[in-house]
């Protein structure tokens, strides 16, 4: 059995002691004694300039991270308050993946137990469907295959599953956040894109935006209540009959299969 060296212990805890006074806002006290073999254990000019490079880097690396998956959130707060967000949440969640694209899961969460936040009710939620958007873009690829919806009219519905595009999910808000994210987006057709999804906000209306990626760019509409409760059940692994019967009397199947088609919501049919 591979037993760890003494030595290799002692620089795992100093690493986990560096990543603990950086997440401190470069409080040198994790550090106490701990700085590098050989070094000076007392919080020097030099040592406390080193440590505050790497919080810097660290606050940076987290701003430009979130920008790139939060854009409408960022937009929303505003540059100056965003880049605090993004400080705080790494300092509350940071990363714990060698990939640092997943640094930023716990935003929405943190948003809403933020109360300096609390004026604006919907931020949570947003956050939410661009997390949403972010993972569709970066979710692994699967195949199409067209032949099977043949199967549609041959096969028991409790029969077959639907392959689902990648990163389909349904987020669901007492808030419109799928017009607010949509008035955010860049070459919005509206004269006044943002006019929707003010009327939209104060008249407070909730919407389920679902999320999807087709060919290499994730994509989101808001779907009726019918529409949720069918494609909820199919990314719980229903089969299509009981995602049918979860949907009710009021879902038009045809409709929804056609728009799914048309917009690349499916990838095709498998048999159970």
């Amino acid at each position: 059995m591979n037993t760890v060296s003494p030595e290799w212990q002692r620089e795992l805890e100093r690493q986990q002691r560096l990543l603990d006074a950086i997440q401190s806002s470069g409080s040198f006290a994790p550090l106490d004694g701990w700085a590098a073999v050989g070094a000076p254990a007392a919080p020097t000019a030099t040592n406390q300039r080193r440590l505050g490079a790497y919080v810097a880097h660290a606050g940076a690396t987290a701003e430009r991270v979130l920008s790139a998956a939060y854009p409408t959130v960022k937009a929303l707060v505003g540059d100056e308050a965003f880049a605090l967000l993004a400080r705080a949440l790494w300092r509350r969640h940071p990363p714990r993946r060698g990939d640092v694209g997943w640094f930023g899961e716990a935003l929405p969460g943190f948003i809403a137990d933020d109360e300096q936040l609390a004026d604006v009710p919907y931020l949570g939620d947003v956050a939410r469907l661009e997390w949403a958007v972010a993972r569709a873009e970066t979710a692994a690829d699967a195949t199409s295959d067209s032949a099977s919806f043949q199967w549609l009219t041959e096969d028991d519905p409790e029969a077959l599953h639907a392959v689902l595009a990648p990163g389909a999910t349904l987020i669901t808000s007492v808030w419109p956040i799928h017009t607010v994210w949509q008035a955010h987006q860049a070459g919005a057709d509206e004269p006044e894109p943002f006019a929707a999804a003010r009327m939209a906000l104060q008249a407070r209306v909730g919407e389920t935006a679902w999320v999807w990626r087709a060919g290499w760019k994730a994509r989101a509409c808001s779907v009726g209540p019918a529409d949720a409760r069918f494609l909820q059940a199919l990314t719980e692994q229903a089969s299509l009959g009981q995602a049918l019967n979860e949907a009710g009397a009021d879902f038009d199947f045809a409709e929804c299969l056609q728009q799914g088609l048309t917009q690349g919501w499916w990838l095709g049919m498998r048999r159970c």
